[in-house]
């Protein structure tokens, strides 16, 4: 496995992640001398992640990598993105790509959570997912897996229902929902965002396991009844076991 960083830089502040608690101190892309220098282990990698703590829509480097890249025989290329920067100009692009895999996050259903959670525009979002489905979709034989993806937490864990509605008016093809990882699992992790106040601790399901099983309960039913598929992570699942524990 390999996996590459393309960038630091990013266009949201979500509460949840470093960025929001000013704990990125260098904002740069991945230099394109290295994606040089990664040439030889680029084709023998059987999976390859273009991951990190940045949107790697904002790299130059990455725009180079997936326009170039030939998939090696075997080979499973994996992307994230926020999907803001998703458009029918550029999804072209990564849906013509080597990539097998784009996992986008919305982590609302709702415009009002969105901008609280992530600070950016909801709507923009699902427009960028859209051109990419339907980039996608005019790809013959395409086998590229486009999901969206939700962290689960006290403030969002109802919309997840309604997340797997909007994943089948996208036309993707799955949900993804996982919880907050324990590492977050401190009272220092405080994030004001506008009269809301995100304090990572007192998020977390483990704290709300009665109401995180009845929404999630919810969201499998509806995924269940309109042929939506929802894939729960990161031991999401046994909150509808009667478990409600989970360790990053």
């Amino acid at each position: 496995m390999l996996i590459i960083a393309a960038t630091t830089k990013c266009n949201l502040r979500c509460v949840m992640c470093p960025h929001a608690m000013g704990r990125v101190h260098v904002y740069q892309d991945i230099a394109q001398i290295c994606m040089d220098r990664l040439e030889a282990p680029l084709k023998l990698a059987e999976r390859v992640d273009i991951t990190g703590v940045g949107e790697p829509l904002l790299s130059k480097t990455f725009w180079s990598f997936i326009k170039t890249h030939k998939k090696q025989p075997g080979q499973y290329i994996r992307l994230n993105s926020n999907g803001l920067l998703l458009t029918e100009e550029n999804a072209p692009i990564i849906a013509n790509s080597a990539a097998s895999e784009i996992s986008i996050s919305f982590d609302a259903s709702q415009t009002t959570t969105y901008k609280k959670i992530r600070g950016g525009n909801f709507e923009r979002a699902k427009q960028g997912v859209k051109a990419l489905v339907e980039a996608r979709n005019r790809v013959p034989d395409s086998k590229l897996d486009i999901y969206i993806n939700m962290t689960l937490m006290k403030e969002n864990v109802s919309e997840l229902e309604g997340l797997v509605r909007i994943g089948k008016e996208l036309g993707v093809d799955r949900v993804v929902a996982y919880q907050l990882f324990s590492f977050g699992d401190s009272p220092v992790w405080v994030v004001e965002r506008g009269d809301w106040t995100f304090k990572y601790s007192e998020q977390m399901l483990k704290h709300y396991p009665e109401y995180a099983a009845e929404s999630i309960r919810a969201a499998v039913k509806t995924s269940k009844e309109i042929g939506m598929r929802l894939d729960l992570l990161c031991k999401t699942k046994e909150y509808i076991e009667n478990q409600a524990n989970c360790s990053a």
